[in-house]
Order: structure tokens, then C-alpha cells, then sequence
């Protein structure tokens, strides 16, 4: 198959240290998968990026490598819009010069608006946000009737936000094994990796982590594409310099695993109907069980009991968190390798590619 691939010109795949963006890193294992088992892809995508497939940068660095300085917020993210999809529509020109197959979007806002220009090229849209927030469904809504579009969700639940919209199919997100390497031996500490913004929680395990009286490593940043309350940032900011907090920014994918498997428990309090949270699969291919509050996606991910704990307020945490010795975490290990592999996740999309073209040619 001749396959187009886009998420966003924000970031280069791979991800430069320190960066959080779980659907590039998808799109991009996607590109290099499908092109190792023989499909011609096209990976559109900034110049500094590396990958397996064809790369097309039509002239396009990365947002974040501009020589321009953008505050963070709405300004951000109307800037970052911006020139995405001035990307996307040198995209559209350079498909119909050059046709494929197929389109794989894993962009809704800036991509999706343009496709009516290419309306006999089929379309995979893969939806990676939460269909909860009714500002997002409202909009989305506008364009669930394009034609030859093909909705795909990452987690049943995340349906279960928009039932309207007409989904082709679900694809669960899958994690690169081969990296994320299992660690039968973790130390004594906890782990936090995610955003800084309310609804990943980190405020929630930071404290859960202080009254199980365990030490927990937090990995991430204040995203600047969000705008936080100044109370937000100083509360979490103080919980970040006590003693038993060990605190990383920047720190790239290969550190990252490492650090996922020396843990003995990620922990994830989201505040939110999350749509998926890579950084469960990660995790857990490391060996490292989950403890999470029951939101979004969690009980499609997490088998409570078995590889990690699903708990539902701060002290049903912090019990879990004295328990977490007794779940197995090759158990954790085989239910990613079962459910949440990259190679899984390929063949889904596989199938769906093959069911979306049969279905246009009849």
C-alpha cells in the first residue's frame, strides 16, 4: 500500500530529550513499522526528524526549533495552528502530485478541515483526544460527515464521550518492547512521568507518594501549551523540593526506560477522561505496575490486581502503594507484550487500511 502519514510539525520524530508528545512518537513508530513490512510510506513530517519511510518535509522546520520566541497559552497553541496547517495544505498539493492509497491523520484539528480537497483519496483519522470536553465535540462534530473519512478511536471508552461519531474502529496505542525493557529488579521508589497540568495529577502523587512515606522520582515539565494558575504552579513547584522528591526535566527515551524499570510503581492519579496513557504501557513492558485512579482508559489497560492497582481517591492510593509488592511484574510485562506491542498495533492498522479500501471499492 502507498500510505501518507501526518501528526503534527510541532515536534521532530524522534523526540528531542525532555519533550512529551505521545502521538508523534505513535505516528512515527507507525511510519517506520509499516515501512518495514513492505508498504510504501510517506512520513510527513519537520526536516529534523529520522525515520524508516520516506520523509517529506516540504520546507518545514519544527515549531519548537523556530527562530521566533512564542509565549506559552492560547497564543501558543494559535500560532502552533497556524502553521501546521500551512504545512498540511502544502501537504494536499503534494499528494495530488503524488497520489496514495491512503491517508492516516493523526491530527484532527489541523488537518482534518483540508482533507475536502482530496475527497477520493480514503482517510484514517485516528482520534487521540478526549471526547468528554464538550467545547471539542461540538467542532468535531462539523466534519464527522466527510466523506471517505474513516474515524479510528484508542480506547472504547473514548467512544463512549462522542457515540455520534461514526468510529471505524478501535486501535489500542502499542509501545516499543524492544525499548522498554523488562526489569525484574526495581529499587524502592515510586514514579511520576507526564505533563504538569491538573489533569495528569501530579500534585495527587507527589502527595500519595509522601504519605506512604515512599520516595518517588517525577519526570516532566509545565507545559507551555496550557495556561496554569499561578496556584497551580507554586503548589506544585513546593511539592517538587521536598526531600523526598527527586525531580528530572529533560530526560530522552532511552534514560526514560531505563528509569521506568528501576521503579516499583508508576503512578497515575489523571484527573480526567483520558483517552489512552502511553505511559502505562511503558511502564508496565518494563515490569513496572500501575497504580490508577479509575478514569478514561484505565480499566482497559490496567487488570487490577494482577499488573497494578485501579483505586479511586488519594488514600485508596496510598494503601495500594504498600501492596504494590505483591503484584508479578512479569505479569506486567506479558500483558503488553499480549495487548500493547508497537508490532500489535501495527497489524490492527494493517486491517484497518485493507476494510477502508475494500470498502471504497465497492
Amino acid at each position: 500500500m502507498r500510505i501518507a502519514l501526518y501528526a503534527t510539525n510541532e515536534y521532530p520524530y524522534p523526540l528531542p530529550a525532555g519533550a512529551i508528545h505521545a502521538v508523534v512518537t505513535l505516528a512515527g513508530a507507525l511510519a517506520d513499522g509499516l515501512t518495514e513490512r513492505g508498504h510504501e510510506v510517506t512520513l510527513y513530517c519537520p526536516e529534523e526528524s529520522t525515520t524508516k519511510a520516506h520523509k517529506k518535509t516540504l520546507g518545514y522546520r519544527s515549531f519548537i526549533n523556530l527562530p521566533i520566541s512564542v509565549p506559552s497559552g492560547s497564543i501558543r497553541y494559535q500560532c502552533k495552528s497556524f502553521y501546521s496547517q500551512r504545512m498540511v495544505r502544502d501537504m494536499v498539493d503534494d499528494i495530488k502530485r503524488n497520489p496514495v492509497d491512503l491517508i492516516h491523520l493523526h491530527n484532527v484539528r489541523d488537518a482534518l478541515p483540508l482533507m475536502h480537497l482530496l475527497p477520493d483519496i480514503p482517510k484514517v483519522v485516528t482520534v487521540h483526544d478526549s471526547l468528554f470536553i464538550t467545547q471539542y465535540k461540538f467542532f468535531l462534530n462539523l466534519y464527522k460527515d466527510l466523506p471517505n473519512t474513516h474515524f479510528v478511536s484508542i480506547s472504547k471508552r473514548q467512544q463512549e464521550g462522542m457515540p455520534e461519531l461514526p468510529f471505524f474502529s478501535n486501535v489500542y496505542n502499542g509501545t516499543d518492547t524492544n525499548l522498554f525493557r523488562y526489569n525484574p529488579t526495581p529499587e524502592n521508589h515510586l514514579l511520576f512521568s507526564g505533563r504538569f497540568i491538573p489533569q495528569k495529577g501530579v500534585d495527587v502523587a507527589i502527595q500519595a507518594a509522601q504519605q506512604a512515606r515512599r520516595p518517588i522520582h517525577v519526570i516532566g515539565f509545565f507545559d507551555k501549551r496550557v495556561e496554569l494558575t499561578k496556584e497551580f504552579r507554586q503548589a506544585v513547584t513546593v511539592l517538587l523540593h521536598q526531600p523526598y522528591v527527586r525531580y528530572s526535566k529533560k530526560v530522552d527515551y532511552q534514560n526514560l526506560a531505563k528509569l521506568y524499570g528501576q521503579a516499583q510503581a508508576l503512578l497515575f492519579p489523571v484527573q480526567w477522561e483520558e483517552a489512552f496513557g502511553l505511559v502505562m504501557i511503558e511502564a508496565m513492558a518494563c515490569g513496572t505496575p500501575v497504580i490508577a485512579f479509575k478514569r478514561g482508559s484505565v480499566p482497559e489497560i490496567v487488570v487490577d490486581g494482577k499488573t497494578g492497582y485501579i483505586v479511586q481517591t488519594l488514600p485508596e492510593m496510598v494503601r495500594a502503594i504498600k501492596k504494590i509488592s505483591l503484584i508479578k511484574r512479569q505479569d506486567c510485562r506479558d500483558h503488553v507484550e499480549k495487548n500493547f506491542s508497537q508490532a500489535s498495533m501495527i497489524e490492527q492498522y494493517e486491517s484497518v487500511y485493507t476494510a477502508v479500501l475494500n470498502q471504497s471499492i465497492q
